[in-house]
């Protein structure tokens, strides 16, 4: 449909759609461009800092991150377990 067969009633509505999804596009690509400007110079920085104080700091940081996930699967059963005792069914 063009412009000219939409009702005059109706295009300043078209209007703020249009400029609304160039608006949320822009900032979008904003957001994460500068999300991944912070992971790509940002986080190397901090790691390097805690690495002059300390060489074992990044190492310790990234074995409590690690295990942070293995302590979550580990959990899991115990959630069935439950879900059994109170009348759940297993598949």
């Amino acid at each position: 449909m063009r412009l000219s067969q939409v009702p005059s009633q109706q295009r300043p509505l078209l209007r703020f759609l249009l400029v609304l999804t160039v608006a949320s596009t822009v900032g979008l690509q904003g957001w994460r461009t500068l999300f991944n400007n912070f992971a790509v110079e940002g986080l190397p920085a901090v790691g390097g800092a805690l690495w002059v104080m300390d060489y074992r700091i990044p190492f310790v940081f990234a074995a409590v991150l690690s295990a942070i996930p293995l302590v979550a699967v580990q959990r899991i059963p115990g959630a069935l377990a439950a879900a059994g005792a109170a009348g759940g069914r297993h598949p």
